[in-house]
């Protein structure tokens, strides 16, 4: 069964510039907190030899998986 696709963009003006956001929203466990997303958890294989992870969420029933690449 096919499924449609969609897509959604958003936009606000924002009186902050991003270098001044940056540092809250670079912050994942920080932004994840304060928008009340919590629980992210490693899953079952969780880390590759390429230090992929792969990370796992429910949230309101939902369960979301999802592979996070590396980064500095």
């Amino acid at each position: 069964m096919n499924y449609p696709e969609f897509h959604y963009k958003w936009e606000w003006r924002l009186r902050s510039s991003p270098e001044r956001l940056w540092p809250f929203v670079a912050d994942t466990n920080r932004f994840n907190r304060d928008t009340g997303l919590s629980g992210v958890r490693l899953a079952d294989d969780a880390v590759e030899d390429n230090a992929r992870q792969h990370l796992r969420l429910s949230k309101l029933g939902v369960r979301v998986e999802w592979e996070e690449e590396p980064f500095e």
